[in-house]
Parts: C-alpha cells; sequence; structure tokens
C-alpha cells in the first residue's frame, strides 16, 4: 500500500508539470528578416609573376576569383580589376577582419615543379600554413613569384650544433651551412654565395612558388595633375643584387628629355633585409593614414590629364646596356603598378618581361 500511495503522489506531481506547460508552451525565437546582416568584403587583384608557372586560377576562401592570369602572353599576367571578396569567416574585432584562404592552381593540369599537383598556399608564418587576416573594405594586389624549381629553405647547423646560417652556392645548386663555408677555398665560389639567412625549426615553406602579398594604399593626386602613382615590383628571382646575381634598374624613358628612374638596382621583392630568411610568404599590410615605403610614388609624367608614352627600361649594369625594353603609357591622375618577371639573361617566354596594373 505505501509504494502504491509512493506512486500516485509521484503522477500527482508529474501531472502539475506537464499541466503548466500545456499552458505556457515554449516558444521558438522569430528571425528579424527585416534587420540587414552584417556586410564585410575586401578586394583582390591577382597577378601571375612567376618566373616559369603555368597560367593559374586564384582562389579566395575556396571561391574562384576572377580570370586567369597567363604565363607566357605580355598582357595575360594579371587580372584588369579587382574582385570584391565577402569575408566570410570573421574573428576578430566584431567581423572587421577574417581569416582568408589564398590559393591558386593551375589553369589547366598542375603547377609542377615542387608543388606537382597541390596547390599554391598562402603561409602567414614561416612555420605554419595559417591564412591571411584580411580587412573588410582594404585592396590587395596578390603576386605569385619564384620559381616553380625554387628549392625548400634548408635549416643547417653551425659547428656547435645550433640552427645558424644557410647559404645557397650556386657553382653546387646546393644549401650549405656555416661549416661548409669556411671549407671553401675559392674566393670566386665563396664570392659568389647566396645568404638564405637562419631558416625557422620546423619551417613550413616547401619550395617552389610563393605569394607576396600588399596592400595597395593610394596617394591623393588631384585633378588636374602633371603626376601618377607608380609602383615597382621587382619578381625577377635571379636579380637578387647578392653575389654571383645582378640586381635591376628599371627606368621610363621618354622620346625626348630626363628619363624617370622607377629603380636603382632593385632586388626581387622577397630578398630584403626586413624579409630575412627568404621563407614562405610575404605579406606587407599597413594602417590608413600611415603610407609605407611600398606605396606608389608619386612621378611627374605629363602635361594634365594627357596620356604620354614612354619606353621601359630594365638593365643589370646601371644601363650600360640594355636588358629588356617596351613601349609602356601613363595617364595623369592614375595609379599604376610596373612589374617585372622572367629570368635575367634568358631569351624567349622565360625571359624578362614586364606587365603593368592599372588600379584605378
Amino acid at each position: 500500500m505505501k509504494h502504491m500511495k509512493y506512486t500516485n503522489k509521484t503522477l500527482m506531481v508529474v501531472g502539475l508539470i506537464a499541466g503548466l506547460f500545456s499552458c505556457n508552451e515554449m516558444v521558438s525565437p522569430t528571425p528579424n528578416l527585416t534587420k540587414p546582416a552584417a556586410s564585410y568584403s575586401a578586394n583582390f587583384l591577382f597577378v601571375n609573376a612567376s618566373a616559369d608557372a603555368p597560367a593559374l586560377s586564384f582562389f579566395v576562401n575556396n571561391d574562384k576569383i576572377g580570370t586567369d592570369a597567363g604565363s607566357d602572353t605580355p598582357g595575360s599576367y594579371a587580372q584588369v580589376a579587382y574582385t570584391q571578396v565577402p569575408l566570410t569567416s570573421p574573428g576578430f574585432a566584431g567581423g572587421l577582419t577574417a581569416n582568408t584562404n589564398i590559393r591558386a592552381r593551375a589553369a589547366s593540369g598542375s603547377i609542377g615543379g615542387l608543388l606537382g599537383t597541390n596547390d599554391l598556399i598562402y603561409r602567414a608564418g614561416n612555420t605554419n600554413v595559417n591564412n591571411f587576416v584580411g580587412v573588410s573594405g582594404n585592396s590587395y594586389s596578390v603576386f605569385v613569384v619564384d620559381s616553380i624549381n625554387r628549392p625548400a629553405p634548408l635549416r643547417t647547423y653551425n659547428s656547435g650544433n645550433f640552427g645558424d646560417i644557410t647559404y645557397y652556392n650556386p657553382k653546387t645548386g646546393t644549401q650549405i651551412s656555416v661549416v661548409d663555408k669556411a671549407n671553401i677555398t675559392d674566393p670566386t665560389e665563396l664570392g659568389n654565395l647566396v645568404t638564405i639567412g637562419v631558416v625557422p625549426l620546423g619551417a613550413s615553406d616547401i619550395g617552389g612558388p610563393r605569394f607576396y602579398l600588399v596592400q595597395d594604399v593610394f596617394p591623393t593626386i588631384s585633378a588636374p595633375t602633371t603626376q601618377a602613382g607608380i609602383r615597382l615590383v621587382n619578381a625577377v628571382p635571379n636579380a637578387n643584387g647578392t653575389p654571383g646575381q645582378p640586381s635591376l634598374s628599371i627606368r621610363l624613358r621618354p622620346a625626348a628629355g630626363a628619363a624617370i628612374s622607377l629603380g636603382a638596382a632593385t632586388t626581387h621583392v622577397t630578398n630584403s633585409a626586413s624579409l630575412n630568411p627568404s621563407v614562405g610568404s610575404r605579406t606587407v599590410t599597413t594602417t590608413p593614414p600611415t603610407v609605407p615605403a611600398s606605396t606608389f610614388p608619386l612621378q611627374t609624367i605629363a602635361a594634365a590629364s594627357v596620356p604620354i608614352n614612354y619606353t621601359l627600361e630594365a638593365s643589370t649594369n646601371n644601363y650600360a646596356t640594355i636588358a629588356y625594353s617596351a613601349p609602356v603609357s601613363f595617364t595623369p591622375g592614375k595609379n599604376y603598378t610596373v612589374f617585372m618577371r622572367g629570368l635575367a639573361g634568358k631569351t624567349g617566354p622565360k625571359g624578362l618581361s614586364h606587365g603593368i596594373i592599372t588600379h584605378n
């Protein structure tokens, strides 16, 4: 009997709870469809400046962006306009920035070289494959640079078994340590060594082409004007300015009058004291109104609003001889990137060539 009495009380309590919920049913929240969702995006422009990569397709967050960038046809190396790309994974500052996956694939077949059938992936650090942190409202130019056969940077050690400077020896085609360097007696071979730097432990750079990503911050040009903003990108991998490899000087020569220097004795964009060692993707960003040195230097080029023709000239010996020349034209009031690609000393499709991006 006691057991039956306890069961009845339990049933009464359960029934009371059920009655309460039946009088006040749970209501699912209804989304407010009249309130616009937050929208964040950045602008990307893709350039194939590799010396020997095939035509490439550009992907942001796994979506193909814009047209393919060619490999051997001047004028096809760069996309002609920015593409506005949603920042789909906001992770910081209330959605104003987002982890952004950037990669390139061969337009057909595979990239080849050290990458083989793998994608070219943007690497945020020397020892990871983290994504780029895109900022809403910013514009970025994304260059593919270097050869498909660029060797993976090798970490080497000194006599104390500590990580130390790695060198590339053009004579043997190998990367050597400071210990190996100390054993070289030929002064010419010693002078031709290329400094790679101290390669981090666990470096994720697998070699081949890589990304050079630069934020585009344009100077204000008031119209009418005689000026244009012209940025130079040296993507010639064997124009490093190191012993055994030349630097590259680039100028604009008019039909008459003085030439305009775009860069004297420039080196490859990844070869810089601030980018040492030469490992992984390279990124140059800024926070406006700060204007970095990599922005668009103003050049006085012509009378107001009148395009003018020049000859673009590149030299490896301070213009004693001209290694490359091509006709170009600029309009005052606009911002341009002139980029050099290919290989110094080569002829044909893999030799020196150029491209011009008109940004606005």
